[in-house]
């Protein structure tokens, strides 16, 4: 019964080894920062404590997605913003903790996905217009088990083929048994 709360402390373990590893890396790496490996290795503790509060205390997949997420920005050499704001302290533990993945990326990864989905709903925009089109023509596309296949719209809706509505007004119906012959 003690297994679940081994494997929670293991992971809960890799997590902050896995922060403590980026983050002094990336201080290493960086010329402007000078922090110790003590500073570092308090803050990844700290960020790793509040991911695992925020999350109710659990090591479920929402957390383990959110560490993946942190440790992936934190590593991104191109992501200086986020990385410099949190050692340098102009950001918490608490508050990296809760931004979305859109906030933590760089700037030039949130440029890539904003132009990617501004081309998305343009090609949506124009397949609705398309669609409009072809229901203005007067052609419309059907799925079939042959595939899409366009066909034309009925102008009117013929209602069903009644031979009352056929009998001309100008002859007038007369019962057989009322034909008098001469």
């Amino acid at each position: 019964t003690n297994r679940p709360t081994l494997d929670a402390e293991a992971m809960r373990g890799h997590a902050r080894k896995a922060l403590k590893q980026v983050l002094w890396s990336r201080c290493q790496s960086a010329s402007d920062i000078d922090k110790s490996e003590d500073e570092v290795s308090h803050l990844a503790d700290d960020i790793e404590l509040k991911l695992y509060n925020l999350h109710n205390q659990d090591v479920n997949p929402k957390y383990r997605s959110k560490c993946r997420s942190l440790l992936f920005n934190l590593k991104d050499t191109k992501n200086q913003g986020l990385f410099k704001k949190l050692v340098l302290g102009e950001l918490t533990s608490r508050q990296i903790v809760r931004m979305s993945p859109d906030q933590l990326a760089s700037e030039e990864l949130s440029e890539w996905r904003e132009k990617t989905m501004k081309k998305e709903l343009d090609m949506i925009k124009e397949v609705a217009i398309e669609a409009v089109q072809m229901s203005s023509s007067g052609t419309i596309r059907k799925m079939t088990y042959k595939g899409e296949v366009e066909i034309e719209r009925p102008t009117e809706i013929d209602g069903p083929n009644d031979k009352a509505d056929e009998v001309s007004s100008t002859t007038p119906e007369v019962p057989p048994g009322d034909v008098k012959t001469a």
